[in-house]
């Protein structure tokens, strides 16, 4: 008779996942489900405002308050 190992998660919505696992699996401490990826760590190069962003933000600003 095989063995089969069941995982259970809940999610914090009340939701239930169950993992059927092979009978040789490991398990880590590290589980995927519990946090952010580490992906989102990484910090990404975001560009300063540049001239003409600044300048066509105060050209909007100006016309929105000419309007009322």
């Amino acid at each position: 008779m095989k063995k089969k190992i069941f995982k259970f998660y809940l999610n914090i919505d009340g939701g239930l996942i169950i993992k059927i696992l092979k009978r040789t699996a490991t398990f880590e401490e590290n589980d995927t489900l519990h946090g952010p990826p580490k992906e989102q760590q990484v910090k990404i190069d975001v560009p300063k405002r540049t001239k003409l962003y600044v300048d066509q933000t105060l050209r909007e600003k100006e016309q929105a308050e000419s309007k009322e």
